[in-house]
């Protein structure tokens, strides 16, 4: 039996927006059970890890539109992607994690992942330093 890799969408996105468990798990915690609000002190409390690294994840997957936010006597957030593709790459990242736990953790750790963030991050520095060049 062969084993399948994980599809290319299920990669790009782990690459680009996760980079520990923590944060993976906070996603799809709110992911399973989109019809409920969430506030920091709650997912902290089910993640049991700490409420300001909680607080920091929640907003960055709410300034990436992957979560809503609403302000009452609490801050709470829900899962709420902004478009359909999104929603489907989250499912497919979902999924993985149930069936290939152990090769998500490995690609969240990966030293290939951090080596494909510092050439993306140089080379997009690089692109920042040839487009300011050319517009002058």
């Amino acid at each position: 039996m062969s084993i399948e890799p994980l599809s290319t969408d299920v990669v790009n996105f782990i690459y680009d927006n996760i980079v520990s468990v923590e944060q993976l798990e906070i996603l799809l915690l709110l992911h399973g059970q989109s019809d409920k609000e969430w506030t920091a002190d709650e997912v902290s409390d089910q993640i049991r890890t700490s409420l300001a690294s909680v607080r920091s994840r929640m907003a960055f997957f709410s300034n990436l539109r992957i979560f809503s936010s609403r302000t009452a006597a609490n801050v709470t957030f829900r899962y709420a992607p902004s478009t359909t593709a999104l929603a489907s790459t989250i499912d497919a990242v979902s999924h993985a994690y149930k069936e290939r736990r152990v090769s998500v953790i490995a690609l969240i750790y990966s030293e290939r992942q951090k080596s494909i963030r510092a050439f993306s991050d140089a080379f997009r520095l690089n692109q920042e330093k040839s487009d300011e060049e050319n517009s002058r």
